[in-house]
């Protein structure tokens, strides 16, 4: 991670690795016949067990899909840091999960 000017002890959520070489063709982003993003499963598919609500709004119940692990594995130091943002939203009650 790059720190960002001005912020001590921030930094920058971003992943070197090109992830989209990798990414199901179920879950692509296409501009013009080119892959230029991918989606998570949750905005794909849309049910609770991809977006781990419902009966899946707990960690027992709602797994990484193959593809996260994936992305996980590639990027750990984005995933510490999206997580670590979310508990924060959390924490200040501008998000709401469990």
């Amino acid at each position: 991670m790059v720190p960002i000017s001005g912020g001590v002890g921030c930094g920058v959520a971003a992943c070197e690795a090109n992830l989209n070489v990798c990414c199901p063709a179920t879950l692509a982003v296409k501009k013009q016949g080119k892959v230029v993003g991918c989606k998570s499963a949750c905005l794909a598919a849309k049910t609770d067990r991809y977006c781990c609500t419902g009966q899946f709004a707990n960690p027992k119940s709602c797994k990484p899909t193959v593809f996260a692990n994936l992305f996980k594995s590639i990027c750990p130091e984005l995933i510490a840091r999206l997580l670590m943002i979310l508990q924060v939203l959390k924490l200040a009650g501008l998000l709401a999960i469990s």
